[in-house]
């Protein structure tokens, strides 16, 4: 179910032109956020019906601004129904191609055990230590993301420090009561920074506040 309310309008950019000729942008709103783009159309002033948000005569570009919208829709119908996190910008990147799978933490950090492993450059017990720090933050993206994936660019310092805490306030394991100790948070804490590392050096955008 999807929790927050969103929209698309179309608009004429009044001050970005093409001649006499205005272009035609999407404007999405989600959560109170908004995103905008380029349609890749633009149209005379006195073409445009601003009530309906579509051209007086041209057709084809009335049915790829609807096309547009039925796509916004089952992005989000889509980012919902697989519990990932949702935003205007996401909501746009997906439209516009440049928000991939590769993108989101999880799956990343996975592809990363998987050539640590691979490459046979550590020792078994290391891969599976990353593999239990993953589980830790899939735990974490899960509990206080409400999500089964994260996108690895809206990681930032705070974030981290929201991971710190919460595993602070872990059990260290299933048949015990005592806490997580600070040694051991810090130990997941530096593998996740490894593969954000990674992240960064193979082009990935991140905050580089991390």
């Amino acid at each position: 179910m999807i929790k927050s309310s969103y929209s698309i309008k179309f608009y004429l950019n009044k001050t970005r032109t093409k001649g006499t000729r205005f272009k035609i942008f999407a404007r999405i709103h989600y959560a109170r956020k908004k995103a905008e783009l380029f349609t890749q159309h633009s149209v005379e002033e006195s073409d445009w019906l601003e009530e309906k948000e579509r051209t007086k005569k041209n057709l084809q570009i009335n049915a790829q601004l609807a096309a547009i919208e039925t796509e916004v829709h089952e992005i989000v119908r889509k980012l919902d129904e697989e519990k990932k996190i949702i935003s205007a910008t996401i909501i746009k990147n997906i439209l516009t191609g440049k928000e991939n799978a590769k993108a989101q933490i999880l799956e990343y950090y996975d592809s990363c055990i998987k050539r640590l492993d691979a490459a046979g450059e550590v020792e078994k017990v290391t891969v599976a230590m990353y593999g239990y720090s993953k589980e830790r933050l899939a735990a974490f993206i899960k509990e206080k993301k409400n999500a089964k994936d994260y996108p690895i660019e809206n990681i930032d310092y705070k974030f981290i420090q929201d991971f710190d805490l919460f595993l602070l306030n872990q059990k260290a394991n299933k048949v015990s009561e005592a806490k997580l100790k600070r040694n051991t948070a810090s130990k997941h804490h530096s593998r996740i920074r490894t593969i954000l590392i990674r992240a960064r050096k193979e082009g990935i955008i991140i905050s580089q506040s991390l």
